[in-house]
């Protein structure tokens, strides 16, 4: 902060502009000294009280006529509290024998203008104008700390798993539960629930019937909630087929309606694997927008073309006719697209490249990617991630953006890891990379969810969901081994700390 410099203004300069010497000394006798008329100011000093500083010491200035006094509140910055122009003290130092109309005690509201008048020995008077200046407050960005602490772990039994296998293991979360997934490929999924106040189970919804009389028809791989208190299921055929049917739910106890599948809608021009990432904005029993991703189920194929498609849903049904094919790359082998709000087009892309088989270990092949019509598009240096992304949400926490990147390194036992990046930058989105000696303002937060590299997932699936109270955020997720042992759902409670350096 700016610390206050005082100008002092002489008594003679001051009593040039300011005194009214046509008044001294006119009830004078021969007998009595002469009084002075001096009614200068020979000092002045001021602060506002503060509200997270000790005090604020204003600067001040007089005018070139003398008449008007400037106190000028030091620079602030942007986090914190402003300069208060309502309690400003007020020390004047009039000439000898002179007297001030505001005492060293008072409390002045400069909010308006106010008027200073000093009197002299003789009763002669000036009087100046106190005039509060603002300066503009400094913006600052802060950077942010996180602090983590986990919440509750549940594995095993306590999932109350009864299909075995991993690939169906969506999750989302909606009021006092988190969801999840409880399927195998070729089958139909039951969605189950924990309460997501201590991970205790809360029970299962209705089982999840499908679209057709065949399980391969039925494979249900994705969980998503909408923003008024729907979460919904989606489809994706493990047979090679693309398929989508999306099922929404009230609750634990809901009956399921179906907004569309492609075995009954019009939805004719389907993209070769489309389906196995969903996600949604707005309210799914109103206005809403549907985005899937074309992907291969084991993530190999570099056949997959690189695009993803918008549906639109309103009052509640899908508009026939307004799906939309948006391509990003020639060929991906997984992607997933969250888009920004129903107004805001702005895009989150994070996908896998083509055919990964053969590929050395430790050679990066994530790609995160910020897309938004007419503008180019920003992507992550891929030093920042691993080989391959299992799922991926973006949220905020007071206004500022992050991405939660569930990640996998390439062999079926390796590392995952969730990160949590902060997306605000779009130059650090760009140019970061964990040499620089601020990485830690990039990537806020890492947990390692096999640090012994000992949980088996060839499948290379894995889902996360996060949800937001004030400056805490809970991070919700749910890896399954690909053997059917091993599955874990984890609620890590992590704190956003505002750092300002």
């Amino acid at each position: 902060m700016k610390k206050a410099t005082i100008l002092l203004l002489s008594s003679l300069t001051v009593l040039a502009f300011s005194c009214k010497p046509e008044n001294a000394n006119q009830n004078n006798t021969p007998d009595e000294p002469e009084k002075s008329s001096d009614c200068s100011i020979k000092d002045i000093t001021a602060y506002a009280e503060s509200a997270d500083r000790e005090k604020d010491e204003l600067e001040i200035d007089f005018s070139a006529d003398g008449k008007t006094i400037s106190l000028t509140a030091p620079e602030t910055f942007s986090y914190e509290a402003p300069v208060d122009p309502t309690k400003v003290h007020v020390t004047v130092t009039p000439a000898d024998k002179a007297t001030s109309s505001i005492a060293a005690t008072d409390v002045v509201d400069l909010t308006n203008d106010v008027t200073l008048t000093i009197t002299a020995e003789d009763g002669t008077t000036a009087a100046y104008t106190l005039h509060f200046v603002q300066t503009p407050q400094t913006e600052v960005k802060p950077s942010y700390k996180v602090t983590a602490e986990e919440k509750w772990v549940k594995e095993g039994a306590e999932l109350h798993l009864e299909k075995t296998g991993g690939y169906a293991n969506g999750l989302t979360v909606l009021g006092e539960n988190v969801y999840y997934l409880d399927g195998w490929i070729l089958d139909n999924c039951l969605i189950k629930a924990l309460k997501v106040s201590d991970g205790s189970y809360a029970g299962a919804v209705e089982k999840y019937i499908g679209s057709a009389a065949t399980a391969t028809e039925t494979c249900v791989t994705s969980l998503f909630t909408d923003q008024n208190g729907h979460f919904a299921t989606g489809k994706h055929n493990w047979n090679g087929g693309a398929g989508i049917r999306i099922d929404i739910y009230d609750g634990l106890a809901a009956q399921p309606s179906y907004i569309f599948h492609t075995d009954t809608h019009p939805v004719t021009a389907l993209t070769s694997q489309e389906g196995r990432y969903f996600t949604v904005v707005g309210d799914l029993k109103g206005d809403a927008i549907v985005t899937t991703t074309t992907a291969d189920w084991g993530g190999f194929n570099a056949a997959i073309p690189g695009v993803y498609v918008k549906y639109e849903v309103k009052g509640g049904k899908y508009v026939d006719g307004s799906r939309e094919e948006v391509s990003v790359v020639n060929n991906w082998s997984l992607g997933k697209v969250q888009r920004a709000s129903i107004e805001d087009p702005t895009c989150y892309i994070v996908y896998n490249e083509g055919d990964q088989e053969g590929t050395e270990d430790g050679t990066q092949f994530i790609h995160f990617k910020i897309s938004t019509p007419g503008e180019s598009d920003v992507e992550m240096n891929r030093a920042c991630l691993m080989n391959r992304f299992l799922d991926m949400q973006v949220f905020e926490v007071n206004g500022v953006k992050f991405a939660a990147i569930m990640q996998q390194g390439w062999a079926a036992n390796s590392q995952v890891e969730t990160r949590i990046y902060n997306i605000s930058d779009p130059e650090k989105v760009k140019y970061a990379t964990p040499e620089d000696e601020d990485y830690a303002a990039f990537q806020v937060f890492s947990y390692a969810h096999n640090p012994e590299a000992a949980m088996p997932n060839s499948g290379r699936t894995g889902r996360l969901c996060v949800t937001v109270d004030g400056n805490v955020a809970y991070l919700y997720t749910y890896t399954v081994a690909a053997e059917g042992f091993g599955a874990r759902i984890i609620c890590n409670k992590l704190t956003f700390n505002e750092v300002y350096e």
